[in-house]
């Protein structure tokens, strides 16, 4: 938990910092709560001007944990002194299912834009005419719709996939990205991620919004290791490191001509994206912005 001024362009930075070094570190299933104020009536003792607010982030029980934690605690520490702000970190254990409902109560419907629509299985949405909507239940995989940079590369998709494109995403989560490429008219999707349980979820996931196997597949595996197949159309909205590292090899897996859509990554490292996706033989089309956060859109020579 943080205490911060109530200036909320600050407060969102602060946000998207801690957010940042939490999915660096490899946290999942992060969620920011907004705290009630400290003390409501500036007459009554032990009022202070600050606005309370929490972002809680899950570690898998994994045998690096203590030395993650450490590693998580001393980033926050610079952020602290950074923002001249006191920072508590808190910790416990948790049981996965419980964390993964606990934490829907905070997964509500998502507007991308006025088309297309991110909803919670377990929350109800009236659909408006032409709207095109994805169920996702993210159990403890990364991809709700919530984040910006998902919004980035839903947006893309939208507006450069056409009819008939087969669809990679690299390091899937929930399967959200799949779920749209579908349902904007790609004829093939595919996911690759590394996590097993993730896996699991993308997969009822692509099913719960009618992606037949026989339309879409879902692989385990890191980045694009022993990945052959072409396709019109590839994702990868995965943290900065991942991105550059799979820049190497990402033309393998695309057609003549394709598009490579990245994100992950905040404003200031989306040049070093760019940069080294041209080194490998893209021409940039845009890189769109959102709160902090960026993707790169660019098309493979050839």
């Amino acid at each position: 938990m943080f205490a911060l001024d109530a200036d909320p362009d600050r407060v969102q930075v602060l946000i998207d910092v801690l957010s940042m070094a939490f999915f660096d570190a490899g946290l999942k299933g992060i969620v920011f709560e907004d705290g009630v104020r400290v003390g409501d009536d500036p007459f009554e003792e032990g009022y202070q001007d600050v606005a309370l607010c929490s972002v809680a982030g899950y570690f898998p029980s994994i045998s690096t944990l203590d030395s993650s934690l450490r590693a998580i605690e001393g980033k926050i520490a610079e952020i602290s002194e950074s923002f001249s702000i006191e920072i508590q970190i808190e910790s416990r254990t948790v049981d996965e299912e419980d964390w993964a409902q606990s934490w829907k109560e905070y997964f509500f419907p998502v507007e991308v834009t006025s088309k297309l629509v991110v909803k919670p299985t377990w929350r109800e949405y009236a659909q408006k005419p032409g709207q095109i909507i994805v169920e996702i239940d993210p159990g403890m995989a990364f991809g709700t719709g919530t984040h910006a940079t998902t919004n980035l590369c839903i947006k893309l998709i939208d507006k450069h996939l056409k009819k008939g494109w087969k669809y990679l995403d690299v390091g899937c989560g929930s399967g959200i990205l799949m779920a749209f490429a579908s349902k904007l008219g790609a004829s093939f999707v595919r996911g690759i991620e590394i996590d097993e349980n993730a896996v699991n979820i993308a997969r009822k996931n692509q099913l719960l919004n009618k992606v037949e196997e026989s339309m879409g597949q879902v692989f385990q595996g890191d980045l694009l290791e022993k990945f052959e197949f072409q396709h019109e159309i590839v994702t990868a909205n995965v943290l900065f490191q991942p991105v550059m590292r799979m820049l190497d090899s990402v033309s393998r897996v695309l057609v003549p001509g394709g598009l490579l859509i990245t994100s992950g990554f905040s404003v200031r490292e989306s040049a070093s994206v760019a940069e080294k996706m041209e080194q490998n033989g893209f021409t940039i089309i845009e890189i769109p912005e959102s709160e902090e956060w960026a993707a790169v859109c660019g098309k493979i020579t050839g």
